[in-house]
C-alpha cells in the first residue's frame, strides 16, 4: 500500500499521442514551460495525505470521451483543460473517497486533463471547433497506470 493524497491515472500511448496532436493543432509546443510535465487525470487530491489503507487499481483501465475544451481560472492564470465524460473515472473517484482515502473540497467531480497553463480564450475556442466538428467521431481516450503519492502542503 502506498500512502498519499494524490491519486492519478495516465493516458496509454495512443491516447497520449491524440492529446499531443490536439495540442499541436492549437500551437502547443510539448517542451514549453507552460505545458504540464505529464498528462494525467487527477482522481483525488487531499493535502492531508490520509493514512488510510486503500489499494491502487493496478489492473485498471478507464475510458473517457472528450466533451469539450474549457478554461479554468482568471486573467493570466487561465488553464486550458479537456473536460471528459467518463463513468469509469467517476466510479474510481467515488471508490477512493468512499474508503476515506481522500476528502474532496469540490461539490462535484469533473474529470479533466490540463493541456496548457497561461492559456488564451482563442485556444479553447479553436480546440472546441476541432473536438465538436460536425460528423467527427467522439474522441475516446484510455487511461491506465493508476498511482498514489504524497503531497507537500502548500504555504
Amino acid at each position: 500500500m502506498v500512502k498519499g493524497g494524490l491519486w492519478r491515472v495516465f493516458p496509454d500511448y495512443d491516447s497520449e499521442e491524440m492529446l499531443m496532436k490536439l495540442g499541436a493543432a492549437i500551437g502547443i509546443e510539448p517542451d514549453a514551460d507552460d505545458v504540464p510535465g505529464e498528462l494525467h487525470v487527477t482522481l483525488a487530491y487531499d493535502e492531508s495525505n490520509p493514512n488510510v489503507k486503500a489499494e491502487q487499481n493496478d489492473a485498471g483501465q478507464f475510458f473517457a470521451v472528450v466533451k469539450e475544451a474549457t478554461l479554468f481560472g482568471e486573467g493570466q492564470d487561465k488553464i486550458l483543460v479537456l473536460v471528459l465524460e467518463s463513468p469509469d473515472l467517476c466510479a474510481e473517484h467515488e471508490r477512493i473517497h468512499a474508503c476515506g482515502a481522500a476528502k474532496w473540497s469540490h461539490p462535484t467531480y469533473h474529470p479533466h486533463i490540463t493541456l496548457l497553463k497561461q492559456a488564451r480564450d482563442s485556444q479553447a475556442e479553436h480546440l472546441n471547433q476541432i473536438i465538436q466538428h460536425p460528423g467527427r467521431p467522439p474522441i475516446t481516450l484510455r487511461f491506465i497506470e493508476e498511482d498514489r503519492k504524497m503531497l507537500e502542503k502548500r504555504n
